[in-house]
């Protein structure tokens, strides 16, 4: 009964599903990552079109980054028929673009890249933010850890998971330091033989 318009009604009840959603984002993000403390997480690799995944990533992502006047594109290159974890390709690409929507400037563009090369597949992904000063380089992978000074909220866990994720896929994430506009990061992540689907359990509930 406090609102004094229907419109004033629409807002607030728009307030309230974003942060409804963020906060199950971040009870996710909590979880995941214990599961990933106490071993609870394997990789099963099926044949996978990674293209089309990070499409659809991107596409569920556009409400997000529109929320921030943010644009992202997208260029995937190669990647139509390759083994790899869904599940993990999916996370890692979401914490990657809720931490360039999170800490980058509204109404900028976030770059995404999928590429695949001899037996890996490359995710990148830039923002137009702050970027990463060189003595918090080596921090950044850290659980719980955060910028001095940064004034948005998180958990602190989004690229240690990342990280974490893509070490047990047989590859590694890094900064990329040729991405000069903010913050970029490479992810790799080692394809094979992809596992039988009636053994695939990506990620074992807790």
């Amino acid at each position: 009964g406090r609102v004094r318009s229907p419109e004033e009604g629409r807002r607030a009840a728009e307030v309230i599903v974003q942060e409804s959603k963020r906060l199950g984002a971040l009870v996710d993000t909590v979880l995941l990552f214990s599961r990933i403390s106490r071993q609870r997480v394997t990789i099963s690799r099926v044949a996978t079109d990674v293209g089309a995944l990070a499409r659809d990533v991107v596409e569920s992502f556009r409400p997000f980054a529109a929320a921030k006047d943010a644009t992202v594109v997208l260029d995937a290159r190669g990647v139509d028929a390759l083994a790899v974890d869904r599940d993990v390709c999916r996370q890692i690409l979401l914490n990657l673009l809720d931490n360039a929507v999170k800490f980058g400037p509204a109404g900028q563009t976030i770059r995404v890249g999928v590429e695949a090369s001899s037996s890996l597949v490359t995710l990148s992904v830039g923002d137009e933010g702050p970027g990463i000063a060189r003595e918090h380089a080596s921090r950044i992978w850290d659980a719980f850890w955060r910028a001095p000074g940064l004034s948005e909220g998180g958990s602190g866990l989004g690229l240690s998971i990342v990280r974490e994720l893509a070490r047990r896929h047989g590859g590694d994430a890094i900064v990329d330091d040729r991405w000069t506009r903010g913050a970029g990061f490479v992810v790799t992540l080692s394809t094979g033989t992809p596992t039988a689907e009636r053994d695939r359990h990506a990620v074992v509930p807790a």
